[in-house]
């Protein structure tokens, strides 16, 4: 990461900034050249629309890594008979 902030009230966590330069280093280069960029860009759409179809790449996935995070995790057990009219802490009512 060559481009970096901290942003003050932020916990102090180094955040990506955007490379201006770049981003209009590219832009210019489709002004320039508008018929290579129709090109690429109907290209990339035809990838996207006739390869990436949610239920079969995207989908499965976000299903494998939810599977991944959650394993070895249960589901919280209710406390039986629980009297919910006393505290939860001292002075805290439900």
């Amino acid at each position: 990461m060559d481009h970096i902030t901290v942003l003050p009230h932020d916990n102090e966590i180094l955040r990506p900034t955007a490379h201006v330069y770049d981003a209009v280093k590219q832009l210019l280069l489709v002004y320039d050249n508008k018929e290579e960029a129709a090109a690429r860009a109907e290209t990339a759409y035809k990838m996207v629309h006739n390869n990436l179809i949610w239920t079969k790449q995207i989908n499965p996935q976000w299903v494998k890594l939810f599977d991944e995070i959650t394993a070895g995790t249960a589901a919280p057990q209710a406390i039986a008979n629980q009297d919910l009219t006393l505290p939860v802490i001292k002075g805290e009512m439900l």
